[in-house]
């Protein structure tokens, strides 16, 4: 058994979601789609939180440091030239 089709569905065309009306196959003007409803517990005029990204953390900083150490060189794309050598 198939589930019930819905009012709307949504498909993608040049890159931009389309909302289309099942009933008469048109698409619907975005001034028409109903906006989202607020989550549970939250107002609907309460501004969204921003976010900040942190920065680099101690292991992104550790690895920094031992780039640095162990880069001899840098080539024309700008990748890291390791030289290496195994001990016996």
């Amino acid at each position: 058994m198939d589930a019930p089709k819905g009012r709307y569905r949504v498909i993608e065309e040049d890159g931009r979601l389309v909302v289309i009306d099942n009933e008469s196959g048109t698409p619907i003007p975005s001034s028409l789609v109903p906006p989202r409803r607020p989550r549970p517990g939250r107002s609907p005029a309460s501004p969204p939180v921003p976010v900040a990204p942190a920065g680099p953390g101690p292991l992104d900083r550790a690895g920094d440091f031992l780039l640095a150490v162990v880069a001899r060189e840098w080539d024309s794309q700008g990748r890291a030239v390791i030289a290496w050598r195994w001990g016996a």
